[in-house]
């Protein structure tokens, strides 16, 4: 089996980063976007579209004005492509409130209410027994 070389490992902290979606991240994230491999600053670029705060945005931003490689380019201009679509929508509608009342809560079982019933004879028999 191989091993994670050391890049494979920057890699994949970036992924689970980018799934955390924590503002906490973004420093070492932005600090990352200066590694060496194409690979790790790629999926740096990713995770913090991913984190999608304005500190993370910001740091993309920096990095495309210095990215040489196509790759890391192409994934901060998607990102920064998508934040500036969905920066331009509205937002959803509020959901509507049903005018109608919800459905009643049905009772007791038939089953439910004669199991209660034999609980309550079983109780009162016992009780009688006890007594002196």
């Amino acid at each position: 089996m191989k091993r994670a070389k050391l890049r494979g490992m920057k890699r994949n902290a970036a992924v689970v980063l980018g799934s955390i979606h924590s503002e906490e991240d973004v420093l070492p994230l932005a600090s990352t976007l200066n590694d060496s491999e194409p690979l790790v600053r790629r999926h740096a670029a990713w995770a913090l579209g991913r984190v999608g705060s304005p500190e993370a945005l910001k740091a993309l931003r920096v990095a495309e004005a210095s990215e040489s490689g196509a790759s890391v380019l192409d994934e901060i201009r998607s990102t920064l492509s998508v934040d500036k679509a969905t920066a331009n929508q509205a937002p959803p509608p509020e959901p509507m409130l049903s005018p109608t009342p919800p459905p009643s809560v049905p009772g007791p079982s038939p089953k439910a209410q004669t199991r209660e019933a034999t609980s309550e004879r079983l109780i009162t028999v016992v009780r009688e027994v006890q007594q002196p």
